[in-house]
């Protein structure tokens, strides 16, 4: 009877938590990336595209053939 009580206490704090917190993801937040963080990723990734260009560029290799083109 006590781990009845024990568990459906716990479960009837995590419900208010979790109407607290604004929904039913918790308050860890939504569990799925919003459009904002992958608009970061997709600058870093090609930022990061980029170092890598021009590194191939300052050392002097042929970029084309590297990327996949004709040169």
């Amino acid at each position: 009877m006590l781990i009845f009580m024990a568990m459906n206490g716990d479960a009837e704090g995590s419900r208010v938590a979790r109407d607290r917190a604004g929904g039913p993801e918790g308050a860890r937040g939504p569990a799925v990336a919003g459009p904002g963080f992958w608009v970061a990723f997709g600058v870093g990734w090609l930022l990061y595209g980029g170092l890598i260009v021009s590194v191939m560029v300052v050392e002097g290799e042929s970029v084309g053939p590297s990327l996949g083109l004709a040169g």
